[in-house]
């Protein structure tokens, strides 16, 4: 009897297991909890290959080295402070990692949805069979995934620290459990809520990363005044109802205490005995998952799949995000990204190539390979059109109008409220400064051309200018008034923001870490006058602080020149 010869089984690109470039190839024959499962692995495979989370481990190290020995200490009513025991450490480092995971966390997992949309992954997604609630459910899984490792980590780190400087007995359970019964459910929030960013479009970039950190400072207001507080997502409520529990004083004024972290100081110390976990405990973490969940059902409707002209998405306008610059890349349309120098290097065909390539030579001028200036100005003023081109027309107006009210207002004003709210305007072209040439697929053009180490100081130059083009009426009056110092602390603040993004898009691939921290940074230091952020001396200057700034920028641009030597 003779054999039946084996067909051809087509090739799928959603067969089992994970395709070698970290995409996600999904089961068509298992459950649909495979599939998750799968696109979490593809996703963790990937980040355990970048280099980044290297870095993510020393912050970790530092972070509890800091908690624990001392060098931080939490205050309540004042002047109190509980004793080094392993329940005051492990709901002190809950607390602070939970606030720090709450906004770093957002920038480190997001990006893996953005990424197929960019790198040609979106119509295998779009096309399989791989339904959208399941597609993002494995994403949200493996961000998940990543901010719960983490997670362990700082716990761990916090009972190695509890070694060295903690006394009385090592009682595990309460250092860890403040991590996974506060820490975990908020990190379920922030893994949903970077899905649901990703899935509309408009929201996966800049525009994104400003929602979200002002949505985090508004919650956190809300909560800190609400006299019921009903959604306690950084566990501060939990915990300080435990700690007055404990405070050697009448707590009856101390309804609403808010506890602070100082500097080491004198301050009377008491006992602290811990958390204790029963329903109304574990009941307030209950609205953290169900929020986690509300948003995962949001992103699936807003899903468009992929696809530029489909879903609400499509209809969200974007206005910190440039007509050819992030819309296209966040649609999905690499071909409408791409320059046609690089589609024309793509073909193979020499004749084009030279032909285009010849073309942006012309527009340049004729660089000469052999000029021996580091920075020629040709080059700059291309890298200013470039940064100033392409946006929407809300932006150019709001350019307009920011000058206009810095030109009019009281210079008082000007200073405190009008040129730190304009210092937004700049962040979406600075934010794409150091993955532009990544996002446009230029790499090969731009990274192979004479003085590179140039070419970034004229990107970095381009940022400069349009950060001083944002606040030109209220640097214009500064200089009018002789305030030397001010237009000192200025500069230094719009030379430092550019070179840090940079830095960042060099060394990490992504814009989100700069995103995250300028806007932090803007909020904290221009509008809230805390000082060693204040980078544009919108409150007051200091000579130091500029200086500061001034070097800050100085290291910043030359970790660019380096990072972007890199292959």
């Amino acid at each position: 009897m003779s054999e039946r010869p084996a067909e051809a089984t087509p090739h799928r690109p959603n067969g089992d297991g994970a395709a070698t470039d970290g995409t996600a190839r999904v089961p068509t024959d298992g459950s649909r909890l495979d599939a998750v499962l799968a696109i979490a692995r593809s996703d963790l495979r990937r980040r355990s290959r970048s280099p980044k989370y290297l870095a993510v481990a020393l912050l970790v190290a530092y972070l509890a080295g800091s908690v624990t020995a001392g060098d931080v200490r939490l205050f309540v009513g004042g002047g109190y402070t509980g004793r080094p025991t392993a329940a005051w450490f492990g709901a002190f480092a809950a607390v602070v990692a939970t606030t720090l995971l709450v906004f770093g966390g957002f920038s480190l997992v997001r990006g893996p949805i953005t990424r197929d949309r960019d790198e040609g992954i979106a119509p295998l997604v779009a096309t399989s069979p791989v339904g959208d609630a399941t597609y993002l459910l494995g994403r949200w899984l493996g961000y998940f995934a990543v901010l719960a490792t983490v997670t362990a980590a700082l716990a761990l780190a916090t009972v190695a620290g509890f070694l060295l400087h903690g006394v009385g007995p090592l009682a595990l359970w309460d250092l860890v459990a403040p991590f996974g019964l506060i820490t975990l459910p908020t990190m379920a929030l922030v893994a949903a809520v970077a899905v649901c960013f990703e899935a509309v479009a408009p929201l996966a970039r800049t525009l994104g990363a400003a929602v979200y950190v002002f949505g985090v400072l508004m919650a956190m207001s809300v909560t800190a005044v609400a006299p019921v507080p009903v959604f306690d997502f950084l566990g501060i409520v939990v915990v300080r109802d435990s700690i007055l529990a404990d405070l050697p004083v009448d707590v009856s004024g101390l309804e609403r205490l808010t506890f602070r972290i100082a500097p080491p100081e004198q301050a009377t110390t008491f006992a602290y005995h811990g958390m204790d976990w029963g329903l109304v405990e574990l009941g307030s973490r209950l609205p953290m998952l169900a929020a986690a969940a509300l948003t995962l059902g949001a992103a699936t409707l807003a899903f468009d799949r992929f696809r530029a002209d489909a879903g609400l998405a499509s209809r969200l306008p974007n206005p910190l995000a440039s007509v050819r610059g992030d819309s296209s890349a966040e649609s999905g349309d690499d071909t409408a990204a791409r320059p046609a120098s690089a589609d024309a290097s793509a073909t193979g065909d020499p004749d084009t190539t030279g032909d285009a390539a010849g073309a942006a030579l012309d527009r340049l001028g004729g660089v000469d390979p052999a000029t021996p200036r580091f920075l020629d100005p040709r080059v700059a003023l291309a890298e200013l059109r470039l940064a100033l081109r392409g946006h929407r027309k809300l932006w150019y107006l709001a350019v307009v109008a920011a000058l206009a009210v810095q030109m009019a207002a009281p210079l008082d004003t000007a200073r405190e409220l009008v040129a730190p709210l304009a210092l937004l305007l700049p962040l979406s072209v600075w934010s794409g400064l150091g993955v532009r040439e990544r996002r446009h697929r230029t790499e090969a053009l731009v990274f192979t051309a004479p003085r590179p180490a140039g070419q970034t100081v004229a990107v970095w130059v381009g940022g400069v200018t349009v950060g001083l083009l944002a606040v030109a009426g209220y640097a214009l009056r500064i200089g009018l008034a002789g305030d030397i110092a001010a237009i000192a602390a200025l500069v230094a603040g719009l030379a430092a923001a550019p070179a840090l993004a940079l830095a960042a898009g060099a060394w990490l691939g992504s814009a989100r870490a700069f995103d995250t921290v300028y806007l932090l940074a803007w909020y904290l230091g221009p509008l809230q006058a805390v000082a060693p952020l204040d980078f544009v001396g919108a409150t007051a200057t200091d000579p130091a602080r500029t200086a500061a700034y001034a070097a800050l920028a100085a290291c910043c641009l030359a970790a660019a020149v380096v990072g972007r030597r890199r292959p």
